[in-house]
């Protein structure tokens, strides 16, 4: 399970052994970044308050710095929020509270139990992930015979320096692949859940469209 927000770990939710529904939550983040932010609106629209009491213009800049602070304020009540997209039972939590988490960072392994779904996960290195996105259409392989999955990128981390060290727990061991700087992108499928077995499989990122071009010659040139 990879990190979708950056922060603090304020409270660590899940413990190892819990049998978790997906979109359980497996921690609260604290996120200065947000708090910080959050001053910073404030600052604005009480000096934009104070301009327009003085008999200033700016209604408008005025209402929409009220509104900022109002989605800021329902942001820092809410929390950063870090769940599980599947169900089944925590094997690992690679975070403990008051310990920092990354956006992207993975930080749990969930073993699926009965009607869990299978995960997709790469490690890519930065040029080979260029372009790579959430939401990008994609297109997932298992071995030979079995179907290909329509899927897409559900999250795709920031560069780390070197490929965390769970890979090798679950099979990515080649180190001729993923050695070095990469990207951790995990994949979501298109409808049902990857029937696919465990091990190896081999994913393809639609990372642009190009509209088709046809080549128009003079008449009389071949």
């Amino acid at each position: 399970v990879l990190s979708g927000a950056t922060g603090t770990v304020a409270d660590a939710v899940a413990a190892v052994g819990d049998r978790l529904e997906a979109g359980a939550v497996l921690a609260r983040l604290q996120q200065p970044e947000v708090d910080r932010e959050l001053a910073v609106a404030r600052a604005r629209a009480a000096r934009l308050a104070s301009e327009s009491a003085d008999g200033g213009s700016g209604g408008g800049a005025l209402a929409a710095a009220r509104a900022a602070v109002r989605a800021l304020d329902e942001a820092v009540s809410a929390g950063g929020l870090v769940t599980t997209p599947w169900a089944g039972v925590v094997e690992h939590l690679a975070f403990v509270e008051g310990g920092a988490v990354a956006s992207g960072q993975p930080v749990a392994q969930i073993v699926a139990g009965s009607g869990g779904s299978v995960e997709v996960v790469a490690f890519a290195g930065p040029d080979a992930s260029r372009g790579v996105e959430p939401g990008r259409p994609a297109f997932v392989r298992g071995p030979a015979g079995t179907a290909v999955h329509g899927a897409s990128v559900a999250r795709a981390g920031s560069v780390l320096p070197e490929p965390p060290s769970w890979l090798a727990r679950v099979g990515i061991d080649d180190a001729a692949s993923v050695s070095g700087p990469g990207r951790l992108i995990s994949f979501a499928p298109a409808g049902a859940p990857f029937a696919l077995p465990p091990g190896p499989c081999r994913a393809l990122v639609v990372t642009g469209e190009q509209a088709p071009i046809r080549l128009l010659l003079p008449s009389g040139d071949g």
